[in-house]
């Protein structure tokens, strides 16, 4: 695919692929986002791709998985979003002590401070509490990698708070 024939299926399909990512996605710029992606996509692949009727179909399953992925990306965020607030709730009840308050906030700086692929597995394993061979799945790794990357995570954590032992929470 030549530059003049991306450019040509650019400016035919943008506009109606916008209008498809808006039905999944709300969000005007998400939309503008995901189909650019998506001829991103095309572009870089663009030297085993022929024009035919079939990128029309490739660009719109393109988008369609980009919205479905967006959504699903905020969806995890959304969760994780409602876990903090509802933890944040609970640990700082003004009934209680500041203790727990400090806690959390340490225990929040401890995740950001994770690998990503180590507080990506905490947080679907642990707090969203998927089973590990579902978050195994969605990573692409093995059920083994998983366990590995949690009990890293878990030392990690343990060894942040090792401060502790031997206090009592109610």
């Amino acid at each position: 695919m030549d530059k003049d024939s991306f450019e040509q299926l650019f400016a035919l399909m943008y506009p109606s692929l916008s209008r498809y990512a808006a039905t999944y996605v709300p969000c005007r710029h998400a939309c503008e986002d995901i189909v650019q992606g998506a001829f991103a996509s095309l572009w870089e692949h663009r030297t085993s791709v022929r024009m035919s009727p079939a990128i029309r179909g490739w660009l719109v399953m393109a988008v369609r998985n980009g919205c479905l992925n967006f959504l699903k990306k905020e969806s995890h965020k959304s969760k994780y979003g409602e876990f903090v607030h509802r933890e944040n709730n609970l640990l700082h009840d003004d009934s209680k002590t500041n203790l727990p308050g400090e806690l959390y906030d340490r225990l929040e700086g401890v995740l950001a401070g994770l690998p990503e692929a180590y507080r990506s597995v905490f947080e679907r394993h642990v707090i969203d509490r998927e089973r590990m061979e579902s978050v195994a799945e969605k990573l692409g790794l093995s059920v083994r990698t998983i366990k590995r990357y949690k009990a890293a995570a878990m030392d990690t954590i343990r060894n942040a708070f090792g401060d502790l032992d031997g206090m009592k929470y109610h």
